[in-house]
């Protein structure tokens, strides 16, 4: 039985080679072998596109990608070497983790980064293991020692208002000696370093030679590293001063 023939679409989809399926669309209708081949084009165009789309992004995502890992790998430079920089601080000033190391003196006012507490007494961490040592010997010899150390611009300030007057030249430039009792000029004073400590005995006041803190601080302060103002026998500092 003969019937009408199959649509041109037909004959395409059931040929096993495409291009004999189009050759013979053409030849029995050559509009639909054209638009079908027009497909056919612009569909290979289109993956075409889509591949190369792809690949582009993938290239751009692996340079972003490399340049994160880049990026990653600095950041985790940095944070070593800040690390470092952390535990050389801790190293050198992080009572609560231990005994401070002994390290270079200032010469200029600190602070309260720069300044560790010592059973109470707040110093710089480049004298802290020398205060805790002194603080352990004199212990062991009875003697309790305690005190005030690190002070700041604006206590020294103050202590100058109180001790010298309250003018310009009385707080910034009169002599500490015309002070009662002396007191450093602002900047000028070891506490500012926090290399210097005024002493407590027992609970008391070292306000004179007879005190058994002084005495036993005249004897063994120097092998740590204090020495004593003169006119104030309760103030040490690295300096005399």
């Amino acid at each position: 039985m003969t019937g009408r023939p199959a649509p041109a679409s037909a004959v395409l989809l059931t040929r096993r080679n495409p291009y004999t399926a189009l050759a013979t669309m053409a030849a029995r209708n050559p509009r639909a072998a054209v638009f079908v081949a027009g497909s056919g084009v612009a569909v290979f165009g289109m993956a075409l596109l889509i591949a190369i789309s792809s690949a582009q992004a993938f290239v751009v995502m692996s340079g972003q990608s490399a340049d994160s890992t880049r990026g990653r790998l600095a950041l985790l430079a940095d944070r070593g070497g800040a690390a470092e920089q952390d535990l050389a601080m801790a190293d050198g000033g992080a009572a609560a983790a231990g005994t401070p190391a002994r390290g270079q003196a200032p010469t200029e006012p600190v602070g309260p980064g720069e300044i560790v507490s010592i059973y109470g007494i707040r110093v710089h961490r480049s004298i802290a293991a020398d205060i805790r040592d002194l603080i352990d010997a004199a212990a062991a010899d009875g003697v309790q020692l305690a005190g005030w150390g690190w002070r700041d611009n604006q206590t020294q300030i103050r202590l100058r208002r109180q001790h010298c007057g309250t003018s310009e030249y009385a707080i910034y430039r009169m002599p500490s000696s015309r002070c009662r009792p002396p007191t450093a000029r602002p900047g000028r004073s070891q506490h500012e370093r926090g290399l210097a400590i005024d002493f407590t005995s027992n609970g008391r006041s070292i306000s004179t030679r007879n005190n058994a803190g002084f005495r036993w601080l005249a004897a063994n302060a120097a092998a740590y590293g204090l020495k004593n103002l003169a006119s104030e026998p309760w103030h040490w500092s690295t300096t005399g001063r």
